[in-house]
């Protein structure tokens, strides 16, 4: 395993800024996969592992691996919390901005300055976390929908929708590009789950012996399902909240989602019901809600589609 760094910037004190990434084995094919770039969303247990497991393997290929592609925004914290979905600088987010500009300003260098990097690759594996939930994919383009498959995640949203804010993000970068690319949500933000660990970690090995990166046999998933919009369920009033469903679980219309427990009266539980049949998708990482607030968010039972 070779070692290298990708220099962004200097920082105010003149010290240098820079991606540290990690190279294992030579030649086609090439897979690049990178987390961090929105600070708090942890998916350096799933890359520590998984180079664990590949580097004493013969590799028929080349993998690149960067754990942290985006320092700026590991930078950000308040209080204990590392808050670096958004830009404190102006709000913005940092996955907006592929394929990037290297003369742009500091998110769009920052963009131009990994996709430079992924772009030496035919597939490209972009990892990120999502509120309270379980790992699951996204792609932009069918191109991509073999990897979907190999990968294994019950449930995978494509971004087909402009409502979606697909627009700059490395996914759609990529595509436009007719590069082969996923983004992996690999479950909570903030949080170490041994279970969702676990899970991506396998998914990954069985797309490298998919591509023959590494021997072995490839593992068929039985039940893969698309959707390309969720629902949110919003807090009726102030309060907080108790959910009733777990992640991934099942539901009929008139279940109750959740219990809000009204702050304006200690006496009053508010009962959210679904108001259709699905499966819920993700649930807010808090339990304090103000009035419209998302608690949860649902995929349609009418939504899901096996592939």
């Amino acid at each position: 395993m070779k070692t290298f760094k990708i220099n962004l910037s200097k920082d105010i004190a003149g010290n240098d800024v820079d991606i540290n990434g990690y190279r294992l084995g030579s030649g086609a094919p090439k897979i690049y996969i990178q987390g961090g770039i929105h600070g708090g969303e942890i998916t350096y247990w799933i890359l520590h592992k998984l180079i664990k497991k590949i580097k004493n393997k013969k590799l028929n290929g080349a993998i690149t691996i960067i754990p942290i592609c985006n320092p700026y925004s590991w930078q950000q914290r308040n209080y204990f919390y590392t808050c670096g979905k958004f830009s404190y600088y102006n709000g913005a987010d940092w996955n907006r901005f592929f394929p990037g500009d290297k003369t742009g300003n500091l998110f769009s260098m920052l963009a131009y300055k990994i996709f430079n990097e992924a772009r030496k690759h035919e597939i490209i594996i972009d990892l990120h976390t999502s509120r309270k939930s379980k790992p699951f994919g996204i792609y932009a383009d069918d191109k991509s929908k073999d990897l979907i498959k190999v990968l294994g995640f019950k449930y995978n949203q494509i971004l087909k929708s402009e409502i979606t804010g697909k627009s700059g993000t490395l996914n759609q970068a990529c595509s436009d590009l007719s590069m082969q690319n996923v983004a992996i949500e690999c479950g909570s933000h903030d949080d170490y789950n041994y279970d969702n660990v676990a899970k991506c970690v396998d998914s990954l090995l069985n797309l490298f012996k998919y591509t023959k990166v590494i021997a072995g046999t490839v593992k068929k998933a039985v039940d893969v399902n698309v959707f390309e919009e969720n629902k949110s369920y919003y807090a009726p009033k102030a309060g907080f909240a108790k959910y009733v469903k777990k992640i991934g679980e099942q539901f009929k219309k008139g279940d109750v989602l959740f219990e809000l427990y009204s702050s304006s009266n200690i006496e009053r539980i508010i009962k959210v019901k679904a108001e259709e049949e699905g499966v819920l998708f993700k649930i807010s990482p808090t339990h304090i809600l103000q009035e419209g607030d998302s608690a949860l968010q649902i995929i349609k039972k009418e939504d899901l589609k096996r592939i």
